[in-house]
Protein backbone atom coordinates (compact mmCIF):
# COMPACT_ATOMS: atom_id res chain seq x y z
CA UNK A 1 0.00 0.00 0.00
CA UNK A 2 3.38 2.30 -0.48
CA UNK A 3 1.65 6.02 -1.26
CA UNK A 4 -1.93 4.72 -1.37
CA UNK A 5 -2.88 6.28 2.50
CA UNK A 6 -1.21 9.37 3.59
CA UNK A 7 -2.23 12.26 6.61
CA UNK A 8 -2.05 15.53 5.96
CA UNK A 9 -0.10 16.47 9.58
CA UNK A 10 -1.95 19.94 9.85
CA UNK A 11 -5.15 18.38 10.14
CA UNK A 12 -4.77 15.85 12.59
CA UNK A 13 -6.37 16.33 15.67
CA UNK A 14 -4.87 13.69 18.05
CA UNK A 15 -8.04 11.90 18.33
CA UNK A 16 -6.96 8.44 17.84
CA UNK A 17 -10.39 8.12 15.85
CA UNK A 18 -8.60 6.20 12.90
CA UNK A 19 -6.47 4.32 15.25
CA UNK A 20 -9.50 2.78 17.10
CA UNK A 21 -10.94 1.81 13.78
CA UNK A 22 -8.20 -0.04 12.32
CA UNK A 23 -8.75 -3.64 12.25
CA UNK A 24 -4.61 -4.14 12.01
CA UNK A 25 -3.34 -1.14 13.88
CA UNK A 26 -1.52 -0.12 11.07
CA UNK A 27 -1.46 3.55 12.38
CA UNK A 28 2.01 4.73 13.74
CA UNK A 29 1.49 7.91 15.98
CA UNK A 30 4.53 10.38 15.56
CA UNK A 31 4.72 14.04 17.32
CA UNK A 32 1.03 13.27 18.02
CA UNK A 33 0.37 12.85 14.62
CA UNK A 34 -1.15 9.26 13.04
CA UNK A 35 0.61 8.20 9.96
CA UNK A 36 -0.52 4.80 8.04
CA UNK A 37 2.52 2.77 8.03
CA UNK A 38 2.26 0.80 4.06
CA UNK A 39 4.07 -2.46 5.44
CA UNK A 40 1.24 -3.06 7.76
CA UNK A 41 -1.87 -1.26 6.06
CA UNK A 42 -4.60 -3.74 4.03
CA UNK A 43 -6.06 -0.50 2.46
CA UNK A 44 -9.37 -0.94 3.73
CA UNK A 45 -9.13 2.31 4.24
CA UNK A 46 -11.27 2.29 7.19
CA UNK A 47 -9.05 5.59 8.47
CA UNK A 48 -10.08 7.31 5.73
CA UNK A 49 -13.60 7.06 5.82
CA UNK A 50 -13.51 7.85 9.73
CA UNK A 51 -11.39 10.84 9.81
CA UNK A 52 -13.73 13.57 11.46
CA UNK A 53 -11.13 16.19 10.17
CA UNK A 54 -10.60 14.53 6.66
CA UNK A 55 -6.61 14.42 7.71
CA UNK A 56 -5.85 10.72 5.78
CA UNK A 57 -6.36 11.41 1.98
CA UNK A 58 -6.10 8.89 -0.82
CA UNK A 59 -3.13 8.93 -3.37
CA UNK A 60 -4.97 10.68 -6.92
CA UNK A 61 -4.88 9.17 -10.27
CA UNK A 62 -6.92 11.53 -11.84
CA UNK A 63 -4.33 13.89 -12.44
CA UNK A 64 -2.57 10.98 -14.06
CA UNK A 65 -5.01 9.94 -16.20
CA UNK A 66 -6.00 13.46 -17.47
CA UNK A 67 -2.13 13.63 -18.78
CA UNK A 68 -2.59 10.88 -20.79
CA UNK A 69 -5.80 11.75 -21.84
CA UNK A 70 -4.11 15.35 -23.02
CA UNK A 71 -1.04 13.40 -24.84
CA UNK A 72 -3.47 11.43 -26.92
CA UNK A 73 -2.90 7.94 -25.13
CA UNK A 74 -5.94 5.32 -25.95
CA UNK A 75 -7.15 4.87 -22.25
CA UNK A 76 -10.26 2.27 -21.90
CA UNK A 77 -11.90 2.45 -18.42
CA UNK A 78 -12.74 -0.04 -16.14
CA UNK A 79 -16.18 0.55 -14.47
CA UNK A 80 -16.49 -1.91 -11.38
CA UNK A 81 -20.17 -3.31 -11.65
CA UNK A 82 -21.02 -1.68 -8.06
CA UNK A 83 -21.19 1.76 -9.92
CA UNK A 84 -25.26 0.31 -10.70
CA UNK A 85 -25.69 1.43 -6.73
CA UNK A 86 -22.91 3.66 -5.87
CA UNK A 87 -23.38 6.63 -8.84
CA UNK A 88 -26.22 8.06 -9.66
CA UNK A 89 -25.89 7.29 -14.10
CA UNK A 90 -26.21 4.80 -15.54
CA UNK A 91 -23.78 3.15 -17.93
CA UNK A 92 -25.15 4.48 -21.46
CA UNK A 93 -24.92 7.68 -19.86
CA UNK A 94 -21.79 7.93 -17.82
CA UNK A 95 -20.14 6.35 -20.91
CA UNK A 96 -21.37 9.12 -23.53
CA UNK A 97 -19.33 11.50 -20.99
CA UNK A 98 -16.50 9.80 -20.84
CA UNK A 99 -16.51 9.18 -24.44
CA UNK A 100 -16.95 13.49 -25.08
CA UNK A 101 -13.42 13.62 -22.58
CA UNK A 102 -11.63 11.53 -25.25
CA UNK A 103 -11.64 8.13 -23.57
CA UNK A 104 -11.51 5.30 -26.10
CA UNK A 105 -13.97 3.24 -24.64
CA UNK A 106 -15.64 2.26 -21.22
CA UNK A 107 -16.32 -1.50 -20.18
CA UNK A 108 -17.86 -3.71 -17.44
CA UNK A 109 -15.03 -5.16 -14.82
CA UNK A 110 -18.06 -7.44 -14.59
CA UNK A 111 -16.37 -9.24 -17.64
CA UNK A 112 -13.26 -9.76 -15.69
CA UNK A 113 -15.49 -10.95 -12.83
CA UNK A 114 -17.04 -13.92 -15.03
CA UNK A 115 -13.70 -14.91 -15.65
CA UNK A 116 -12.86 -14.90 -12.00
CA UNK A 117 -15.84 -17.00 -11.24
CA UNK A 118 -14.93 -19.64 -13.86
CA UNK A 119 -11.42 -19.61 -12.31
CA UNK A 120 -12.35 -20.89 -9.14
CA UNK A 121 -14.91 -23.16 -9.98
CA UNK A 122 -12.22 -24.97 -11.96
CA UNK A 123 -10.34 -25.09 -8.58
CA UNK A 124 -9.89 -27.97 -6.78
CA UNK A 125 -11.74 -29.46 -3.77
CA UNK A 126 -10.27 -26.92 -1.48
CA UNK A 127 -11.02 -25.80 0.90
CA UNK A 128 -10.46 -22.28 -0.98
CA UNK A 129 -10.52 -18.44 0.50
CA UNK A 130 -11.78 -16.04 -2.30
CA UNK A 131 -9.51 -13.95 -3.80
CA UNK A 132 -11.07 -11.20 -5.25
CA UNK A 133 -10.79 -8.36 -2.34
CA UNK A 134 -7.25 -7.36 -2.28
CA UNK A 135 -7.86 -6.17 1.13
CA UNK A 136 -8.72 -9.57 2.16
CA UNK A 137 -5.49 -10.66 0.23
CA UNK A 138 -3.43 -7.79 1.61
CA UNK A 139 -4.32 -9.09 4.99
CA UNK A 140 -3.90 -13.25 4.68
CA UNK A 141 -0.17 -12.11 3.32
CA UNK A 142 0.75 -9.78 6.25
CA UNK A 143 -1.00 -11.16 9.44
CA UNK A 144 -1.84 -14.41 8.49
CA UNK A 145 0.83 -15.83 6.00
CA UNK A 146 0.16 -19.44 7.11
CA UNK A 147 -3.05 -19.96 5.47
CA UNK A 148 -1.74 -18.64 2.18
CA UNK A 149 -2.13 -21.99 0.52
CA UNK A 150 -5.40 -21.66 0.67
CA UNK A 151 -5.98 -18.72 -0.84
CA UNK A 152 -7.46 -19.29 -4.33
CA UNK A 153 -4.52 -18.64 -7.05
CA UNK A 154 -6.53 -16.50 -8.70
CA UNK A 155 -6.20 -12.58 -9.66
CA UNK A 156 -9.03 -10.59 -8.96
CA UNK A 157 -12.14 -9.30 -11.67
CA UNK A 158 -9.90 -5.70 -11.92
CA UNK A 159 -6.72 -7.62 -13.38
CA UNK A 160 -8.37 -10.64 -15.22
CA UNK A 161 -10.38 -7.52 -17.44
CA UNK A 162 -7.07 -5.25 -17.21
CA UNK A 163 -5.15 -8.30 -18.97
CA UNK A 164 -8.24 -8.93 -21.06
CA UNK A 165 -8.54 -5.02 -22.46
CA UNK A 166 -4.77 -5.99 -22.87
CA UNK A 167 -4.90 -8.62 -24.88
CA UNK A 168 -6.74 -7.03 -27.56
CA UNK A 169 -4.53 -3.67 -27.12
CA UNK A 170 -1.25 -4.04 -25.44
CA UNK A 171 -0.51 -0.26 -26.13
CA UNK A 172 -4.21 0.70 -24.11
CA UNK A 173 -3.93 2.41 -20.60
CA UNK A 174 -5.86 0.45 -18.59
CA UNK A 175 -8.17 2.48 -15.82
CA UNK A 176 -10.02 0.77 -13.19
CA UNK A 177 -13.03 2.57 -11.67
CA UNK A 178 -14.65 1.69 -8.43
CA UNK A 179 -15.43 2.23 -4.75
CA UNK A 180 -12.35 0.79 -3.57
CA UNK A 181 -9.16 2.27 -2.46
CA UNK A 182 -7.10 -1.06 -2.28
CA UNK A 183 -7.27 -1.54 -5.97
CA UNK A 184 -4.87 0.87 -5.86
CA UNK A 185 -2.58 -0.84 -3.89
CA UNK A 186 -3.18 -4.11 -5.94
CA UNK A 187 -2.21 -2.73 -9.45
CA UNK A 188 1.29 -2.41 -8.30
CA UNK A 189 1.49 -5.58 -6.62
CA UNK A 190 4.34 -8.17 -7.65
CA UNK A 191 2.84 -10.15 -10.46
CA UNK A 192 0.45 -7.90 -11.28
CA UNK A 193 1.90 -5.06 -12.26
CA UNK A 194 0.84 -3.87 -15.89
CA UNK A 195 -2.41 -5.43 -16.04
CA UNK A 196 -3.78 -2.01 -14.99
CA UNK A 197 -2.45 1.32 -15.41
CA UNK A 198 -4.50 3.68 -12.62
CA UNK A 199 -7.45 3.32 -10.77
CA UNK A 200 -9.93 6.22 -9.67
CA UNK A 201 -12.72 5.52 -7.18
CA UNK A 202 -15.70 6.97 -7.61
CA UNK A 203 -15.15 10.09 -5.69
CA UNK A 204 -12.80 11.17 -8.13
CA UNK A 205 -15.09 10.02 -11.29
CA UNK A 206 -17.61 12.39 -9.50
CA UNK A 207 -15.37 14.98 -9.33
CA UNK A 208 -14.04 14.85 -13.13
CA UNK A 209 -18.10 14.97 -14.28
CA UNK A 210 -18.71 17.84 -11.87
CA UNK A 211 -19.35 20.30 -14.31
CA UNK A 212 -22.06 17.66 -16.56
CA UNK A 213 -25.32 18.11 -16.25
CA UNK A 214 -25.80 13.76 -16.18
CA UNK A 215 -29.53 12.88 -15.99
CA UNK A 216 -30.25 10.59 -12.74
CA UNK A 217 -30.53 6.62 -13.86
CA UNK A 218 -34.54 6.46 -13.59
CA UNK A 219 -35.84 4.16 -10.76
CA UNK A 220 -36.16 0.71 -11.37
CA UNK A 221 -38.94 -1.87 -10.83
CA UNK A 222 -38.86 -4.30 -8.52
CA UNK A 223 -36.13 -6.95 -8.70
CA UNK A 224 -37.02 -10.18 -10.46
CA UNK A 225 -35.99 -13.49 -10.15
CA UNK A 226 -32.28 -13.90 -11.37
CA UNK A 227 -30.52 -16.87 -13.33
CA UNK A 228 -27.44 -17.37 -11.28
CA UNK A 229 -24.54 -18.56 -13.44
CA UNK A 230 -21.68 -16.02 -14.95
CA UNK A 231 -24.63 -13.71 -16.57
CA UNK A 232 -24.68 -12.80 -12.63
CA UNK A 233 -21.21 -11.59 -12.73
CA UNK A 234 -22.26 -8.05 -11.87
CA UNK A 235 -23.38 -9.22 -8.61
CA UNK A 236 -19.83 -9.26 -7.21
CA UNK A 237 -19.95 -6.60 -5.52
CA UNK A 238 -22.61 -7.43 -2.28
CA UNK A 239 -21.32 -10.14 -0.36
CA UNK A 240 -22.04 -13.75 -1.32
CA UNK A 241 -22.32 -12.33 -5.44
CA UNK A 242 -19.18 -14.25 -6.07
CA UNK A 243 -20.58 -17.75 -4.70
CA UNK A 244 -23.99 -16.86 -6.61
CA UNK A 245 -22.06 -15.97 -9.98
CA UNK A 246 -20.23 -19.13 -9.55
CA UNK A 247 -23.41 -21.29 -8.99
CA UNK A 248 -22.64 -22.02 -5.45
CA UNK A 249 -24.64 -22.57 -2.28
CA UNK A 250 -23.70 -20.86 1.13
CA UNK A 251 -23.50 -23.71 3.56
CA UNK A 252 -23.24 -26.54 1.65
CA UNK A 253 -20.46 -25.69 -0.90
CA UNK A 254 -20.02 -22.00 0.11
CA UNK A 255 -19.67 -19.00 2.80
CA UNK A 256 -19.95 -15.50 2.29
CA UNK A 257 -18.56 -13.33 5.04
CA UNK A 258 -18.40 -9.37 4.53
CA UNK A 259 -16.82 -7.08 6.99
CA UNK A 260 -13.01 -6.58 7.92
CA UNK A 261 -13.87 -7.35 11.61
CA UNK A 262 -15.97 -10.56 10.39
CA UNK A 263 -12.58 -11.84 8.04
CA UNK A 264 -10.16 -11.31 11.12
CA UNK A 265 -12.23 -13.68 13.48
CA UNK A 266 -12.82 -16.23 10.68
CA UNK A 267 -9.37 -16.31 10.11
CA UNK A 268 -8.11 -16.49 13.36
CA UNK A 269 -10.45 -19.81 13.69
CA UNK A 270 -9.87 -21.23 10.46
CA UNK A 271 -9.93 -25.05 10.31
CA UNK A 272 -9.69 -26.98 6.71
CA UNK A 273 -11.05 -29.80 8.09
CA UNK A 274 -14.42 -27.65 8.89
CA UNK A 275 -14.15 -25.11 6.03
CA UNK A 276 -16.76 -25.31 3.09
CA UNK A 277 -14.81 -25.38 -0.47
CA UNK A 278 -15.66 -21.78 -0.98
CA UNK A 279 -15.10 -18.90 1.78
CA UNK A 280 -16.11 -15.58 -0.03
CA UNK A 281 -14.48 -12.82 1.67
CA UNK A 282 -15.26 -9.60 1.52
CA UNK A 283 -13.52 -6.61 3.59
CA UNK A 284 -16.46 -4.33 3.38
CA UNK A 285 -19.15 -4.93 5.43
CA UNK A 286 -22.72 -6.06 3.03
CA UNK A 287 -19.88 -5.96 -0.02
CA UNK A 288 -18.39 -3.64 -2.33
CA UNK A 289 -20.89 -1.27 -2.34
CA UNK A 290 -20.00 0.14 0.87
CA UNK A 291 -16.68 0.14 0.48
CA UNK A 292 -15.01 3.44 1.75
CA UNK A 293 -15.07 5.39 -1.84
CA UNK A 294 -18.51 4.96 -2.74
CA UNK A 295 -20.79 7.86 -3.44
CA UNK A 296 -24.40 6.16 -2.53
CA UNK A 297 -26.31 8.04 0.00
CA UNK A 298 -27.94 4.44 1.50
CA UNK A 299 -26.49 1.27 1.44
CA UNK A 300 -30.07 -0.53 0.88
CA UNK A 301 -31.26 1.57 -2.26
CA UNK A 302 -27.66 1.52 -3.51
CA UNK A 303 -28.34 -2.30 -3.62
CA UNK A 304 -31.41 -2.59 -4.55
CA UNK A 305 -30.50 -0.43 -8.36
CA UNK A 306 -27.41 -2.96 -8.57
CA UNK A 307 -29.53 -5.96 -8.35
CA UNK A 308 -31.96 -4.54 -10.55
CA UNK A 309 -29.26 -3.66 -12.95
CA UNK A 310 -28.10 -7.05 -12.79
CA UNK A 311 -30.51 -8.92 -14.50
CA UNK A 312 -29.52 -7.33 -17.60
CA UNK A 313 -27.73 -9.85 -20.08
CA UNK A 314 -24.13 -9.54 -19.95
CA UNK A 315 -21.75 -10.49 -23.22
CA UNK A 316 -19.51 -13.45 -21.97
CA UNK A 317 -15.84 -12.83 -22.90
CA UNK A 318 -14.71 -15.18 -25.46
CA UNK A 319 -10.89 -15.73 -24.65
CA UNK A 320 -8.26 -17.74 -23.08
CA UNK A 321 -5.75 -16.20 -20.60
CA UNK A 322 -3.79 -16.85 -17.79
CA UNK A 323 -5.50 -15.57 -14.38
CA UNK A 324 -3.67 -17.40 -11.72
CA UNK A 325 -1.00 -15.73 -9.34
CA UNK A 326 0.73 -16.04 -6.44
CA UNK A 327 1.37 -14.93 -3.38
CA UNK A 328 4.63 -12.91 -1.09
CA UNK A 329 4.22 -13.39 2.90
CA UNK A 330 4.95 -10.49 4.16
CA UNK A 331 4.94 -10.91 7.84
CA UNK A 332 5.26 -8.34 10.44
CA UNK A 333 7.75 -9.13 13.33
CA UNK A 334 7.05 -7.15 16.28
CA UNK A 335 9.12 -7.75 18.94
CA UNK A 336 8.08 -8.87 22.18
CA UNK A 337 9.05 -7.01 25.19
CA UNK A 338 9.87 -8.66 28.54
CA UNK A 339 7.26 -8.26 31.66
CA UNK A 340 10.31 -5.83 33.18
CA UNK A 341 10.29 -3.79 29.96
CA UNK A 342 6.74 -4.13 29.72
CA UNK A 343 5.89 -2.97 33.24
CA UNK A 344 8.61 0.06 32.88
CA UNK A 345 6.06 1.03 29.89
CA UNK A 346 3.13 1.07 31.95
CA UNK A 347 4.89 3.07 34.65
CA UNK A 348 5.08 5.64 32.44
CA UNK A 349 1.84 5.57 31.10
CA UNK A 350 0.72 5.57 35.09
CA UNK A 351 -0.18 2.67 35.44
CA UNK A 352 1.75 1.18 38.54
CA UNK A 353 -0.88 -1.63 39.46
CA UNK A 354 -3.43 -3.81 37.71
CA UNK A 355 -6.42 -1.61 38.63
CA UNK A 356 -4.85 1.31 36.95
CA UNK A 357 -4.91 -0.38 33.99
CA UNK A 358 -8.63 1.10 32.34
CA UNK A 359 -8.38 -0.23 29.07
CA UNK A 360 -10.92 2.10 27.82
CA UNK A 361 -9.64 1.71 24.57
CA UNK A 362 -9.56 5.44 24.08
CA UNK A 363 -5.74 5.34 22.58
CA UNK A 364 -7.36 2.73 19.88
CA UNK A 365 -5.41 -0.13 21.32
CA UNK A 366 -8.39 -2.76 22.94
CA UNK A 367 -5.79 -3.04 26.21
CA UNK A 368 -2.78 -0.75 28.27
CA UNK A 369 -0.61 -3.51 27.54
CA UNK A 370 -1.19 -3.88 23.69
CA UNK A 371 -0.76 -0.19 23.82
CA UNK A 372 2.39 -0.75 25.99
CA UNK A 373 3.50 -3.35 23.59
CA UNK A 374 3.25 -0.55 20.30
CA UNK A 375 5.03 1.85 22.71
CA UNK A 376 8.02 -0.81 22.68
CA UNK A 377 7.35 -1.36 19.23
CA UNK A 378 7.38 2.15 18.13
CA UNK A 379 4.18 2.28 17.15
CA UNK A 380 2.79 4.44 20.14
CA UNK A 381 3.71 7.18 22.51
CA UNK A 382 3.19 7.13 26.10
CA UNK A 383 1.71 10.21 25.76
CA UNK A 384 -1.45 8.77 23.74
CA UNK A 385 -3.02 7.40 27.33
CA UNK A 386 -6.06 9.86 27.45
CA UNK A 387 -6.97 8.78 31.14
CA UNK A 388 -3.25 9.59 32.14
CA UNK A 389 -2.59 12.34 30.63
CA UNK A 390 -5.91 14.26 31.70
CA UNK A 391 -4.87 13.26 35.52
CA UNK A 392 -1.36 14.41 35.02
CA UNK A 393 -2.97 17.43 33.80
CA UNK A 394 -5.63 17.71 36.55
CA UNK A 395 -3.03 17.50 38.81
CA UNK A 396 -0.37 19.78 37.61
CA UNK A 397 -3.79 22.40 37.57
CA UNK A 398 -4.58 21.59 40.92
CA UNK A 399 -0.29 22.06 42.37
CA UNK A 400 -0.74 25.40 40.91
CA UNK A 401 -4.05 26.32 42.06
CA UNK A 402 -2.92 25.21 45.82
CA UNK A 403 0.42 26.12 45.25
CA UNK A 404 -0.42 30.45 43.78
CA UNK A 405 -0.01 32.98 46.54
CA UNK A 406 -2.96 34.50 44.75
CA UNK A 407 -6.50 33.74 45.73
CA UNK A 408 -8.25 32.40 43.06
CA UNK A 409 -12.59 32.60 43.25
CA UNK A 410 -14.75 31.18 40.24
CA UNK A 411 -18.60 31.29 39.99
CA UNK A 412 -21.12 31.04 37.25
CA UNK A 413 -22.64 34.14 35.48
CA UNK A 414 -25.48 33.76 38.65
CA UNK A 415 -22.43 34.83 40.82
CA UNK A 416 -22.50 31.46 43.20
CA UNK A 417 -19.84 30.07 44.30
CA UNK A 418 -18.02 27.22 42.07
CA UNK A 419 -14.77 26.41 43.54
CA UNK A 420 -12.32 28.33 46.37
CA UNK A 421 -8.35 27.70 46.16
CA UNK A 422 -6.95 27.32 49.75
CA UNK A 423 -5.29 31.30 49.42
CA UNK A 424 -8.30 32.36 48.65
CA UNK A 425 -10.06 30.28 51.65
CA UNK A 426 -7.25 31.64 54.07
CA UNK A 427 -7.96 35.47 52.76
CA UNK A 428 -11.37 35.63 53.30
CA UNK A 429 -12.01 33.44 56.47
CA UNK A 430 -14.18 30.28 54.58
CA UNK A 431 -14.15 27.03 53.25
CA UNK A 432 -14.69 25.79 49.05
CA UNK A 433 -17.02 22.94 51.22
CA UNK A 434 -18.92 25.84 52.47
CA UNK A 435 -19.05 28.51 49.86
CA UNK A 436 -20.20 26.21 46.95
CA UNK A 437 -23.27 27.15 45.02
CA UNK A 438 -23.74 29.81 47.69
CA UNK A 439 -24.34 33.65 46.72
CA UNK A 440 -20.46 35.68 46.59
CA UNK A 441 -21.86 38.48 48.29
CA UNK A 442 -21.49 36.52 51.55
CA UNK A 443 -17.52 36.73 51.36
CA UNK A 444 -17.10 39.78 49.43
CA UNK A 445 -18.83 42.85 47.55
CA UNK A 446 -19.21 41.27 43.64
CA UNK A 447 -19.87 44.60 42.33
CA UNK A 448 -17.00 44.03 40.05
CA UNK A 449 -17.51 40.28 39.04
CA UNK A 450 -21.17 41.42 38.23
CA UNK A 451 -19.09 44.42 35.80
CA UNK A 452 -17.20 41.73 34.21
CA UNK A 453 -20.21 39.77 33.44
CA UNK A 454 -21.91 42.94 32.31
CA UNK A 455 -19.70 44.03 29.80
CA UNK A 456 -18.13 41.23 29.08
CA UNK A 457 -14.23 42.09 29.46
CA UNK A 458 -11.94 42.46 32.72
CA UNK A 459 -11.95 44.14 35.44
CA UNK A 460 -9.20 45.82 37.52
CA UNK A 461 -9.79 47.10 40.87
CA UNK A 462 -8.42 47.71 44.90
CA UNK A 463 -10.27 46.89 47.40
CA UNK A 464 -10.22 46.42 51.52
CA UNK A 465 -11.86 43.41 52.72
CA UNK A 466 -11.78 43.87 56.83
CA UNK A 467 -8.11 44.96 56.85
CA UNK A 468 -7.12 42.69 53.71
CA UNK A 469 -6.44 44.97 50.97
CA UNK A 470 -6.58 42.86 47.45
CA UNK A 471 -5.62 43.80 43.65
CA UNK A 472 -8.32 42.07 42.23
CA UNK A 473 -8.16 41.32 38.06
CA UNK A 474 -11.52 39.44 37.10
CA UNK A 475 -12.44 38.25 33.99
CA UNK A 476 -15.01 35.76 32.49
CA UNK A 477 -14.52 33.10 30.39
CA UNK A 478 -18.10 33.28 28.39
CA UNK A 479 -17.45 29.56 26.88
CA UNK A 480 -17.76 27.95 30.22
CA UNK A 481 -20.25 30.25 31.62
CA UNK A 482 -18.05 31.24 33.84
CA UNK A 483 -16.44 34.23 35.82
CA UNK A 484 -13.09 33.73 37.53
CA UNK A 485 -11.07 36.60 40.34
CA UNK A 486 -7.94 36.66 41.13
CA UNK A 487 -6.79 38.17 44.28
CA UNK A 488 -3.31 39.58 45.17
CA UNK A 489 -2.94 40.85 48.76
CA UNK A 490 -1.38 43.85 48.91
CA UNK A 491 -1.90 44.77 52.44
CA UNK A 492 1.49 44.91 53.24
CA UNK A 493 2.38 46.56 50.52
CA UNK A 494 -0.47 49.16 51.28
CA UNK A 495 1.08 49.63 54.86
CA UNK A 496 4.99 50.45 54.13
CA UNK A 497 3.36 52.52 51.28
CA UNK A 498 1.58 54.76 53.37
CA UNK A 499 4.56 54.96 56.10
CA UNK A 500 6.89 55.98 53.38
CA UNK A 501 4.60 58.18 52.84
CA UNK A 502 3.90 59.24 55.99
CA UNK A 503 7.95 59.31 55.79
CA UNK A 504 8.16 61.34 53.19
CA UNK A 505 5.59 63.38 54.05
CA UNK A 506 7.52 64.17 57.72
CA UNK A 507 10.65 64.35 56.12
CA UNK A 508 9.60 67.28 53.85
CA UNK A 509 8.24 68.53 56.98
CA UNK A 510 11.79 68.76 58.75
CA UNK A 511 13.62 69.92 55.40
CA UNK A 512 11.48 73.30 55.38
CA UNK A 513 12.14 73.50 58.79
CA UNK A 514 15.68 73.72 58.18
CA UNK A 515 15.78 75.71 55.12
CA UNK A 516 13.56 78.18 57.18
CA UNK A 517 16.17 78.42 60.03
CA UNK A 518 19.21 78.65 57.46
CA UNK A 519 17.23 81.18 55.96
CA UNK A 520 16.98 83.48 59.18
CA UNK A 521 20.39 82.55 59.90
CA UNK A 522 21.96 84.03 56.80
CA UNK A 523 19.67 87.08 57.02
CA UNK A 524 21.16 87.76 60.34
CA UNK A 525 24.56 87.30 58.92
CA UNK A 526 23.85 89.67 56.15
CA UNK A 527 22.42 91.85 58.27
CA UNK A 528 25.61 91.52 60.35
CA UNK A 529 28.22 92.05 57.69
CA UNK A 530 26.03 94.88 56.46
CA UNK A 531 26.63 97.07 60.03
CA UNK A 532 29.74 95.77 60.39
CA UNK A 533 31.12 96.79 56.60
CA UNK A 534 29.40 100.37 57.02
CA UNK A 535 31.50 101.30 60.38
CA UNK A 536 34.96 99.84 58.41
CA UNK A 537 34.04 102.33 56.10
CA UNK A 538 33.51 105.45 57.92
CA UNK A 539 37.03 104.78 60.00
CA UNK A 540 38.39 104.06 56.84
CA UNK A 541 37.81 107.16 55.19
CA UNK A 542 38.19 109.10 58.53
CA UNK A 543 42.21 107.49 58.34
CA UNK A 544 42.49 108.57 54.87
CA UNK A 545 41.34 111.93 55.54
CA UNK A 546 43.89 112.16 58.81
CA UNK A 547 46.80 111.08 56.53
CA UNK A 548 45.82 113.34 54.04
CA UNK A 549 46.25 116.54 55.87
CA UNK A 550 49.53 115.37 57.25
CA UNK A 551 51.06 115.87 54.83
CA UNK A 552 49.94 119.64 54.55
Amino acid sequence: MTGVISTLKTNCKDCYKCLRSCPVKAIKVVAGHAQVVPERCIGDAECVRVCPQHAKVVREDLPLVKRWLARGERVVLSLAPSFAGCLPWDFETLKEALLKRKVAAVEETALGAALVAKAHRDLGAGPWLTSACPAVVKLVEIYFPHLLPYLAPVVSPMIAHGRLIKSRDENAKVVFVGPCVAKKGELLAEGLAGAVDAALTFQELTLWLADEDLPAAKASGSVKSVKWGERAARFFPVDGGQLATMGQSQWESGLAISGMRECLEFLQHFEPEEAPRFTELLACRGGCIAGPMSTAESFWQAKKRLLAYAQRPLTQPAAKMDLTRTYRPEPICDEEPTEAQLEEILKRMGKYAQEDELNCGACGYNSCREKAKAVFNGMAEVQMCIPNMRARAESLANLVLSSTPNGIIVTDEDLLVLDLNPQAEQMFSTTSGRMKNKPLELILDPVYFAQAVADNKPVQAQTSYDGLVTSQYIFGVPKHRIVVGIFTDITVQTQQKREMEELRQETVGRAQEVIQRQMRVAQEIAGLLGETTAQTKVLLTKLIQIIGRGDE
